[in-house]
């Protein structure tokens, strides 16, 4: 009807706004130019802008997919969107490194004695290399560093995990909020045994285990009591005569898991930055 939106077109601005900025520092953070912000100690956290922005990106695309991918054909369809809309620009900045590499290739043909910051198509610009980065496999440990264009990695690791996304929803509907919730507990647990923090030698072991049982609760809350709560009370409204009793005794409930949850997101900020801090 005019005048209203449907919860499946609806727009975030307010995340718009903070994935551009956190784009935005990204930029900041690898371009190669001198500035007062490089020599500062907490510049280079801006990286951590780049897990913002996957987190924003992965809320918005569940909230405007997640509901929609309900057999193999729109899921392919999303797969193919998401190809669409990350590997031509990836290809266009592909193709200026190549040329790039190319022109300095010319001129060490035509002139021997110039000096090079590197030689053409060498490490990190190989051919092979070239191949990975085509098909978005340079984030694979297939390589020693960073290849080409180095921050691409970053589109390479998204669009992967975009057709996870949408492989766990297709063919797992029913249980997908607890494998989300399962590899996203199973990559902590990746990363804390990379970074060596959940040996009990470790200085830091303490905060780690601290930060797991908060998360683990914060997961009962929201899966236990938050969501069901929220489903009840529409179930609740859809009735021809709701009881405004029950209505309120679940937004009691709501409204006391939110804010017990918003007390341990302070929790859990405490602790990332002890964690980040060493």
């Amino acid at each position: 009807m005019l005048g209203q939106t449907s919860t499946a077109s609806a727009r975030f601005e307010a995340l718009d706004a903070l994935r551009g900025l956190s784009a935005l520092l990204v930029v900041l953070f690898h371009i190669p130019i001198y500035h007062a912000l490089k020599g500062a100690d907490a510049f280079v956290n801006l990286q951590f802008c780049v897990d913002m922005f996957f987190a924003l990106s992965g809320f918005v695309l569940c909230h405007a997919y997640g509901h929609r991918l309900n057999d193999g054909r729109e899921g392919l369809r999303f797969a193919w969107m998401r190809l669409a809309r990350l590997w031509p620009l990836h290809m266009v900045m592909l193709g200026l490194f190549v040329a790039i590499e190319m022109t300095k290739l010319v001129f060490m043909r035509a002139d021997g004695s110039l000096a090079l910051d590197s030689q053409p198509f060498g490490p990190g610009h190989a051919p092979w290399e070239l191949v990975t980065n085509i098909l978005f496999l340079q984030s694979f440990n297939l390589h020693s560093g960073l290849t080409w264009n180095g921050p691409a990695w970053s589109a390479a690791v998204e669009f992967y995990v975009s057709l996870l996304f949408a492989a766990v929803v297709v063919l797992f509907p029913r249980f997908r909020r607890e494998i989300f919730l399962g590899l996203c507990l199973a990559a902590g647990w990746q990363l804390s045994t990379y970074l060596g923090t959940n040996l009990s030698a470790n200085p830091l072991h303490g905060w780690v285990v601290a930060s797991m049982i908060v998360v683990g609760v914060m997961a009962i809350l929201a899966l236990g009591l938050l969501e069901p709560a929220n489903i009840a009370v529409l179930f609740e409204l859809k009735k021809p005569r709701p009881n405004p009793v029950i209505i309120e005794r679940l937004m009691k409930r709501f409204i006391y898991s939110a804010g017990i949850l918003g007390v341990m997101q302070v929790a859990t900020l405490v602790i990332m930055t002890k964690l980040a801090s060493g």
